[in-house]
């Protein structure tokens, strides 16, 4: 039980990073087309 809730908890904490992780580089990529354009 207390493994289960540890892995979910650690499978969230991945995602979460992973998503901050894309959201920063679709904003660095927004950013690099405007300072091109």
């Amino acid at each position: 039980m207390i493994t289960k809730v540890l892995n979910s908890n650690k499978a969230g904490v991945v995602g979460a990073i992973e998503l901050m992780e894309q959201n920063y580089f679709l904003r660095f990529r927004d950013h690099s087309q405007k300072v091109l354009d």
